[in-house]
């Protein structure tokens, strides 16, 4: 199913902020790293857009309660203390929301409320007569672990000044621990 994507207009069940093509030319870009596989790109942006939408914002949903997501919102001011339109979406959401992305696309689960950074680092899972083994060569458990880590802390630094904790780690926000 292709992304739905919110450009500051209340767009009806939008699902990203970030187009497919944006992210995967950001990933490039910063990353020197390739989405191969389109749809599990999506899988990502939608994840990091929901884990992003749980987070409590500044201001308030400009369309109010038939706004999909978080954005756009109003009596909001960027981190200089300029005011957002009403109609926007900062490009400091749309490159977290990238970095949540890439995180969960390198360590699947990261950004799941249902699961763990413990979960997302299983190498082999048994279910009746079926076992599926992931290969986890590239990258070992810790190091999974702190990349995430780190790519969701740069992603809350982008949203800081747009959040009301600030977006500090740890004070209501990620904390990942194995």
């Amino acid at each position: 199913m292709a992304l739905v994507i919110e450009d500051g207009s209340g767009v009806a069940s939008a699902d990203s902020y970030a187009t497919r093509a944006e992210y995967i030319s950001y990933v490039a870009d910063y990353y020197g790293g390739t989405v191969a596989d389109e749809d599990a790109s999506d899988v990502s942006l939608r994840a990091a857009y929901a884990w992003m939408n749980g987070q409590s914002w500044k201001g308030t949903k400009t369309n109010g309660r038939d706004q999909t997501g978080a954005w756009p919102r109003t009596s909001v001011e960027d981190c200089e203390g300029y005011a957002i339109d009403t109609d926007a979406i900062p490009v400091e959401v749309k490159q977290a929301q990238m970095e949540l992305a890439w995180a969960e696309q390198q360590s699947p689960g990261t950004l799941s409320p249902s699961g763990s950074v413990r979960d997302a680092l299983v190498s082999r899972e048994k279910v009746d007569v079926i076992e599926v083994e992931y290969d986890t060569a590239t990258m070992s458990a810790s190091d999974a672990l702190a990349y995430a880590q780190v790519r969701v802390e740069a992603a809350m630094r982008l949203l800081g000044c747009f959040l009301t904790g600030g977006g500090r780690i740890g004070r209501g926000t990620y904390v990942a621990s194995v």
